[in-house]
């Protein structure tokens, strides 16, 4: 029994020793790295994420479905970068652009005259030739 006992001592003491020396090991790292790495790392993946979903929700399959209108139906001018910051010369150019949705929507008024409404069906404007309007969503940029 006594042998027993010994080889339980032997192994508690190795198992204590190794503990010992991994409890060591954690507390000699260098810290600073996992701080610098966060400062780098993290930003850069929540812009990532935010950029994403920032392109899907304003992606014409959303504006199809958020406006009801056929995808075909949408046109999206591409975004200008002349105000970028490393758009040359590199520096804060003093200017952004904001994006500006325009609805279009034709119709047939209670007397069959064509309409068309720009600002939401708040009013309607009469048309004379209904094949010179295009029903859909306009996406342009405005510079400010």
């Amino acid at each position: 029994m006594a042998d027993l006992q010994d080889v339980v001592e032997e192994g508690n003491a190795e198992v204590i020793s190794a503990l010992n020396a991994l409890t060591q090991a954690v507390k000699a790292r260098p810290t600073t790295g996992h701080t610098l790495a966060g400062w780098i790392i993290y930003p850069l993946i929540a812009t990532f994420i935010f950029n994403v979903i920032g392109g899907i929700w304003d992606s014409k399959a959303m504006l199809s479905v958020r406006y009801d209108t056929p995808m075909a139906s949408i046109f999206i001018e591409d975004e200008p970068h002349d105000c970028d910051f490393m758009r040359a010369p590199l520096g804060v150019k003093g200017c952004s652009y904001t994006r500006e949705t325009n609805v279009v929507k034709t119709g047939v008024n209670a007397s069959g005259q064509h309409v068309v409404t720009y600002d939401d069906e708040k009013t309607w404007t009469l048309l004379d030739d209904p094949s010179q309007v295009h029903a859909g969503i306009y996406i342009s940029w405005k510079k400010q």
